[in-house]
Parts: structure tokens; sequence; C-alpha cells
């Protein structure tokens, strides 16, 4: 068989029973460059029948096969002078010559011509040929249908058998996820029943908290009566069994301090009794004038003395302090500074709910040196709690310090008074730390405790206060409350020599040295 190619003439010639054109390389016929998309790998296919007839199909190519300008859809037939077209604007070719083996006697064959030329009979070639090529190609049909109906099923079974597996898997993920959401719902209707009996709880604790409220208010009740009701309305669920322990602490310790006092007032009753008997008998014996003023003299200091420490009694006595320490002494802890050298141990308190504490500069800074790690131990735990110094104040200012406790959450004072104006000269205090630190706080259970003092503001001044109550120095950064419990000052340091004297900074000197945040949750400008 030869084309000839319509564009250029030139001739290709293709032999065999199938005839296969395009760019791959197992085509008989290969008219253009491999880089030529225009015809496609396997683009037609030209096949002799038995019957010595000449067919043509397109093997599903892109652009589609052409005969005489008609589209080839399946099989078309191809003779002599035919244009067969590779795609509607692609190469054409001219069927210039066919050739095909026919049998023309019972023992002879010849190669037939078209019928533009007449062609002899040939010697050569046999009927045996003839029907061995046609054996060859039934055979070679019937395996490639074979192959093709055996990877057919085989694919068919293989694609079953992933559906089920596939159906089998979604199945149980489905039933998974239907028991999960099962017991999700479960768990959540057992989660609701116990918020609903909860919420129920603290609704029946709040209304009645209102009625007892309003009852007090038509009965026209007291302002300390309403008062009274209104904090126990908003913090009904505040209260624990810590302040009932706190306050019988500080009871005991109120109540050992008042004996103290009450054993320092006889013994200076006592002494002004021996001064005034001597100085009776001086006079009755008409001793020296020298030495009478010196025992009127002596007269005079234990009267001041027994009448300073009357007073103190009494202002004491007079003022509920209980309440105040009841109210504050979980938000006192026990801050210990570790450094190079050492470490140094303070009291502090906590100043807002997100746990901002204060204490004094010279027991988070030594000698100019900031801390490696600093820890606060709250009064009545056990656990530390690590803490940052966010601020000091300095070296010439306030002795002063802000830390801030990591992941805080507990109590904090009551109340600050910023101003100073409740701070009065004479009226009592109270003193919440950990004097001597350690050793002194921590309990046979290796609990932390802490120790309370009362007293007296001795002497207030602009920038410092003087509290003489019954206690001793090493109270460095605990807070100092009024009668009333608010924080008024922050004990700095005490007089070895005359125990009982401290010295505190107003507690208006801290504001400078708190950060954004923190002045905005305690409504500060």
């Amino acid at each position: 068989m030869v084309l000839v190619a319509e564009s250029t003439g030139e001739r290709m010639e293709a032999h065999g029973p199938r005839v296969r054109i395009g760019r791959a390389k197992e085509c008989e016929l290969r008219p253009v460059a491999d880089n030529d998309t225009s015809i496609s790998r396997m683009h037609a296919e030209i096949e002799w029948r038995p019957d010595g007839s000449l067919l043509v199909r397109d093997l599903g190519s892109r652009n589609g096969t052409y005969v005489n300008g008609a589209s080839v859809a399946e099989e078309h037939p191809l003779e002599f002078g035919d244009r067969l077209s590779l795609g509607p604007t692609g190469p054409t070719f001219l069927i210039e010559e066919l050739q095909e083996m026919v049998a023309v006697g019972s023992d002879e064959v010849s190669p037939a011509k078209p019928a533009a030329a007449a062609v002899a009979p040939s010697s050569k070639g046999s009927k045996r040929g003839t029907l061995f090529f046609q054996n060859l190609i039934e055979e070679s049909s019937r395996q490639t249908r074979a192959r093709i109906r055996w990877i057919v099923w085989t694919f068919v079974f293989l694609l079953a058998g992933a559906v089920g597996v596939m159906y089998w898997i979604s199945e149980r993920k489905v039933r998974e996820t239907t028991a999960r959401l099962e017991e999700q719902s479960r768990l959540l209707a057992v989660q609701g029943a116990v918020a609903d009996s909860l919420r129920r709880a603290a609704a029946h604790e709040y209304e009645r908290l209102r009625e007892e409220l309003e009852q007090a208010r038509q009965s026209a009740a007291s302002a300390t009566v309403l008062d009274s009701l209104r904090d126990a309305l908003t913090e009904a669920r505040e209260r624990t069994d810590a302040l009932e322990v706190n306050l019988l602490q500080a009871q005991e310790s109120l109540n050992r301090q008042l004996a103290v006092g009450d054993s320092l007032q006889l013994a200076a009753q006592q002494e002004l009794l021996r001064v005034t008997s001597d100085l009776n008998r001086a006079v009755g014996s008409r001793e020296s004038a020298a030495l009478l003023d010196s025992l009127r003299q002596a007269v005079r200091l234990a009267e001041e003395q027994a009448g300073d420490m009357e007073a103190r009694l009494r202002a004491v006595k007079g003022s509920d302090l209980s309440t105040v320490i009841q109210a504050n002494t979980g938000a006192v802890g026990l801050v210990t500074a570790f450094f190079r050298s050492g470490q140094f141990e303070g009291s502090g308190f906590v100043l807002a709910r997100s746990g901002y504490y204060v204490t004094n500069r010279h027991v988070v800074v030594l000698d100019g040196q900031w801390p490696d790690s600093v820890y606060v131990i709250m009064n009545e735990q056990r656990r530390r709690l690590g803490a940052d110094v966010i601020s000091v104040g300095a070296p010439e200012g306030p002795d002063l310090a802000v830390l801030r406790i990591r992941d805080y959450s507990g109590p904090y004072v009551r109340s600050v008074d910023w101003t100073g104006q409740k701070l009065g000269l004479g009226e009592p205090a109270a003193l919440i730390g950990f004097p001597a630190g350690m050793a002194m706080a921590l309990d046979e259970d290796l609990t932390v405790r802490a120790s309370v003092n009362a007293g007296i503001f001795s002497k207030v001044e602009s920038d410092r206060v003087q509290f003489d109550g019954f206690t001793i120095s090493g109270s460095s950064g605990s807070p100092i409350f009024n009668a009333d419990g608010d924080v008024v000052a922050v004990h700095r340091a005490g007089l070895k020599e005359a125990v009982g004297m401290g010295f505190a900074v107003k507690i208006g000197l801290l504001i400078p040295l708190l950060p954004s945040q923190a002045k905005t949750e305690l409504g500060l400008p």
C-alpha cells in the first residue's frame, strides 16, 4: 500500500494486514515528527479484511479521521484514489496504490492491482500462504478479545471488591460516630442536669437573700442591717471555712497582745506607786533637793508611761480589729527572693484580683542586684507561687516594689486608702505579716501562717508613718490597716533598740510604680 502526501508529494509505503498511523513508535506509518501534536499518538488504523476489502477506522484520536471530507465514526471502506485526512485541517494523503493477495486458482495467487493498471498473474505465492495469513489474523483477534475480556472482568471484580471494602469501612465509621454522639449526648444531659440543679440552688439562695433584704427595707431596718444584707447578697458564694480559722487565730493573737498589754500596764502602775512611795519617804526624811528633784522626775516619767500604755490599750480594745484581720489575712503572703549570694525573705500582700503584689524594695533588690527568681507562699497555704518583679522604687525614693504572681487566683485586700485621709494620729491599727520569715511562719504541718500585731499610729508625716504596737522588726512589706480595714501604709523597718516601734511608707506613694493595667483594675487615674 502506497500513500502520497498531498501537500509535499512524499510517498510512503506500508505492508502487512494492519497498518497503524500516528506519532507512536509502534505505528507502521509516522507521517509527522514526534513533537507535532496535530496527529494523535495512535490516530487511525487501516486493515485488510479476509474478503480482500480495505477498511479504515479512527482510534479515538483528538481531531478525528476523515475520508473524502467525511468523518469516520466507526469503520469506513477505503479504495484506490480516496483522500485520507488526519483531522479536519491535518495532513491529507492520497491512496495511490493498493496490493493484496487474492486467490485466482486452486494453486496460484496473484497480487491485485487497482483498476487503473492491469497486472499479469504471478507465479509466486500459494493458497496455503493466503490461508496462513487469514488464520494468523483470526487467531490474533481471538487472543486479543480474550485478553480484553479477562482484563475487563478482572477490573470489574477488583472494583466491586474495593467498593465493598469502602462500604464496610464507611458503615463501621458511621456506627462508631453514632455511638460517640450518643455517649456525648448522654454526658451533656447529665452535665445539663447538674448545671440546672446548681443553677436552681443558686437562684434559690439569691432569692432568699433578696427577700431578706426587701423585708429589712420594708421594716425600716437600720443602715447597718441593710449594708450587712447587701454584702451577704453579693458575697454569698465567696465565704469559706478559712475565714473562720483566720478569725480564731486573729482573736487569739489579739487576746495574747492584750494580755501582754495588761501586764505592761500593771507593771507601769506598780512602778509609779514605787517611785511615789520613794518620793514620800524622801520628803519625810528631808533628803537633799537634788534627790527630791530626781524622784519627782521619775514620778512624772512613770505617770507618762502608764498613761501612754493605758491609751494604747483603750484604742485597741475599743476597735473591731478582728473583723479587719478576718477580711484580709488571706491576702498576705511570705515572699522569698533568691540571689546568687543567698536569699532574702519578707512579707507582702496581694493588691488586685489579677495578682499584683506589694512588698519593700529591699526585699527583692539586694545591693543593686535583682533576684534570679522570686516565690510567694500565701497565708494558710503550702504551695509556692512563681512571681515576677514589675517595678521598684528608686534608691532615693519610697522603699516599695510591685510584683505579679503568675496565674494567681485567690483573695486580695478589700480596701486601700490612697489619699491618706483615714490615717489618724493615735488611732488603732493592725499589722499582718511574717516577722522573722519562714522560721516563725512555718508550723508543724508545714503550713505558712501569718502573725497579727495591734497598736496605734503614734506619728504621721508626709512620707512615712510611725506604728507603735506589740511587734518586732522583720516584717518588711507587711500591710498596716486602720480600724476601718483600709490599707494605709506598708511596714518598712523597726528599731532593735526600741521593740514595738516600727516605720512604714504611706500606700499612696505606690501609685507611680503601678502599671497601667493595675491602675485600671483599681480605678486609679
